[in-house]
This record gives C-alpha cells, structure tokens and sequence, in this order.
C-alpha cells in the first residue's frame, strides 16, 4: 500500500471543513497504513505538545479517530505499536532539531521549548507499549 509518510493536518488542503487534497507527498514510500493512523494521531493530541501546542476546535479526539478508521478499514491489529512508533518519531525529530541548535548548528531558540514535549512523547510512546 503507498502511504503519504507525513499524514497530517498540516498537509491537507480543505474546501471548507472538507479536505479537498492531500499535499507534500516527497517521502511517500510502500509502507503500512497504520504508520499514518499512528502519525496522525501525534499531531491530533494538542496535548503531546506541552507548551507549545494546541486542541484543534472540532476534530475527533484519539480514540474517536480510530473508531472512524476501523469502522472504515477493520480492525487494527497492533495498532499501539504503530501510535508508540509515531511518538518516538517525533520525539526523535524534535530531539535532532533541539541539539542542531544547541550546537550552533541552526539557531532557532524556539526549539528550547521542546524538552517537555519530547518527554511526553516518550513517556506516552512506552505507556502504549504497556
């Protein structure tokens, strides 16, 4: 199955409150859909970003998502491997961004805003592998 890679709301375009396209397809790859599913919902919790987040009005919380999509697509075996998987990747990333600019690689001082969401996500991630 193709995935999009970077599933999120940032990267769809609406036509109102209805997406109307998906875009930033640059690391599509074959791959599983519940990468997607587990990325989404990262960015779904305004909660996983302490500080620097926000709830989006509106949209369904976590569980509520993935009823829609097993309703859609049937059930999901092993999806808390793959919503920790989406966790650790942005933990990941954010830690990568946080030393680039502590080592002067690329001065962004928002970036020291950072340490409490890359600690929930990795304690969120391995509270799903529990």
């Amino acid at each position: 199955m193709l995935v999009h890679g970077d599933y999120r709301l940032g990267n769809i375009l609406s036509d109102g409150t209805e997406p109307a396209a998906l875009i930033d397809w640059e690391i599509w790859s074959p791959g599983d859909p519940r990468v997607e599913l587990g990325w989404f919902l990262v960015f779904a919790d305004g909660t996983n970003f302490p500080g620097v987040g926000r709830e989006v009005a509106g949209l369904p919380e976590p569980g509520e998502l993935i009823d829609i999509y097993s309703a859609a697509a049937g059930a999901l075996s092993d999806f808390p491997w793959f919503d920790a998987l989406g966790r650790f990747k942005m933990a990941a990333i954010m830690g990568h961004n946080l030393r680039r600019h502590r080592e002067g690689r690329h001065h962004d001082p928002a970036q020291e805003l950072l340490p409490e969401t890359i600690r929930r996500l990795i304690v969120t991630g391995i509270d799903r592998l529990s």
